[in-house]
């Protein structure tokens, strides 16, 4: 919702966020705000980036499980 209020301040807190996942090299990010989740896979798609955006009940999940693409438990 925030993102649609405050449309000028999100899009600069969102490329900042962008820039900086970009600076980890990371290839997953945990988000916990669904909000936040759907943004921001959104920005790194649009800067396509390949990082793939989960919520932490997913990595809970990996851990038990496995990841979904067939990659072994860390």
């Amino acid at each position: 919702m925030y993102n649609l209020l405050q449309t000028e301040m999100a899009g600069r807190l969102l490329q900042r966020k962008i820039d900086r996942i970009r600076e980890t090299g990371a290839s997953v990010v945990a988000i916990g705000n669904v909000g936040c989740l759907l943004q921001i896979g959104l920005g790194l798609r649009q800067a396509k980036l390949p990082v793939r955006t989960v919520h932490p009940v997913e990595l809970v999940d990996w851990s038990l499980h496995g990841m979904p693409d067939g990659e072994p438990r860390a």
